[in-house]
């Protein structure tokens, strides 16, 4: 098995059909999840259009998981400057074609590795708070409770990277 990360670039626009389709996938198999709108806000905002727009922006990335040459997992990644002088690798969404396999996790791992790299203070997501599975899953990776919704059933985790930040 042969597996990779890649953060896409311009000249992979021709992935971003087989991208959509698992974000929309994953969108409809985890509608149940979110309260109010916030999947189908998903869906309005990543689209072709924006998603090829926003293939050169260096605060935003597009990251795909490969299995033997094929796209089985992405992450949306998004870096934010902090009020407070830090700096944080932000997750929007993390999804796999086929959950168990240790796909989010590589995915996950990847950032953390990169935020490091790059000196970032913190690796900072949000999970609809009914997701378990993914919320075990980040507990294992090291984030924590940071804090809860603001009454659209989404909580916040982080996993510092530089202790004095906390």
């Amino acid at each position: 098995m042969n597996r990779e990360i890649k953060i896409l670039t311009p000249s992979d626009k021709v992935i971003i059909p087989d991208f959509l389709e698992i974000f929309h996938d994953q969108l409809s198999n985890s509608r149940k999840l979110y309260e109010g709108d916030h999947a189908e806000k998903a869906r309005k905002t990543y689209t072709h259009e924006f998603i090829e727009v926003n293939l050169d922006n260096s605060n935003k990335k597009f990251i795909g998981h490969y299995e033997n040459g094929s796209l089985d997992g992405l992450l949306i990644e998004q870096k934010f400057d902090l009020d407070f002088n830090g700096r944080m690798a932000g997750i929007q969404w993390v999804m796999a074609k086929y959950t168990g396999r240790g796909v989010g996790t590589e995915l996950i791992n990847d950032t953390i590795r990169r935020a490091e790299e790059n000196n970032y203070d913190v690796v900072g997501l949000n999970v609809a708070r009914k997701n378990e599975d993914a919320i075990r899953l980040y507990k294992k990776l090291g984030f924590e409770f940071r804090h809860d919704d603001q009454g659209d059933g989404v909580h916040f985790y982080c996993k510092f990277i530089n202790e004095d930040f906390r």
